[in-house]
């Protein structure tokens, strides 16, 4: 607010002038995951990032600098380019956006990937994107140096790194006549039991426990897929037990898959 007053011999006048600072105000939401997840080693998830005004912004703001960081275990791989934004992928985990203007009511939108490296594990934590944005209230080049900062941070919700599981079912009965929950003494009866391997490196065991004294293991047959990249699998029999052969009771076996 500025004051000016005017004095003649007998008369004297005043007045105010007002004046409005305006100020840009900008909203950095959360990036979204717009590709899958839970994910698996050699993935790809794509961040999506947005920059509105805010209802009290009242001026375009200028010399935009949006940064986006991913951690170790996640590179960059593709950086769709933004009309009137530079962008640079300043590292295997940094993309960085440039912007000179955005006018009150416009939007910034960008989107870039990434992929999930080898060495991800499971239950990792931290596969998420970390935004950083400034911005100024006036161009840089108007005066040669920048005016108040405004900064705004945000970050994605993490994706899920997918889990080993395993489905265990009863294969088949050696007697047609008995139903798969109707056993009969002597009875063959084959259960399977499928691992699945993520593609994540992962030190792999599967443990069978049989709770039941009555039975006689006849044989147990491991296979692994042509797409699995494992050291030999082994078996080891828990107990006193050596081998296929009657089961004490609480007998586990277990299948080593060594490091997938």
């Amino acid at each position: 607010t500025t004051f000016g007053t005017l004095f003649s011999d007998a008369l004297q006048l005043q007045d105010a002038i007002f004046s409005v600072v305006t100020e840009p105000d900008l909203l950095l939401p959360s990036p979204v995951i717009t590709a899958l997840t839970p994910t698996d080693a050699g993935d790809t998830i794509t961040f999506a990032l947005s920059i509105t005004h805010s209802g009290a912004s009242t001026v375009a703001a200028f010399d935009l600098v949006i940064m986006a960081t991913v951690p170790d275990t996640l590179v960059v791989t593709a950086t769709p380019a933004v009309p009137g934004t530079s962008s640079l992928v300043a590292s295997h985990h940094v993309v960085e956006w440039r912007q000179a203007t955005l006018a009150l009511g416009d939007t910034f939108s960008a989107l870039f990937s990434v992929q999930v490296q080898n060495f991800v594990q499971p239950l990792d934590v931290g596969l998420l994107c970390q935004a950083n944005l400034s911005y100024d209230s006036y161009p840089l080049t108007l005066h040669d140096q920048p005016g108040r900062p405004y900064t705004a941070q945000a970050q994605s919700a993490p994706a899920t790194v997918a889990l080993p599981h395993a489905n265990a079912t009863l294969a088949a009965t050696s007697f047609p006549e008995s139903s798969a929950a109707h056993v009969v003494v002597g009875e063959e009866v084959t259960f399977s039991v499928i691992v699945v391997v993520p593609e994540v490196v992962v030190a792999e065991q599967l443990r069978l426990t049989f709770p039941q004294a009555e039975l006689h293991i006849l044989a147990v047959t491991v296979t692994v897929g042509s797409n699995l990249n494992c050291t030999a699998p082994a078996l080891a029999w828990g107990g006193s037990v050596v081998g296929p052969g009657a089961l004490p009771i609480n007998t586990t076996v277990t299948v080593d898959f060594g490091v997938c």
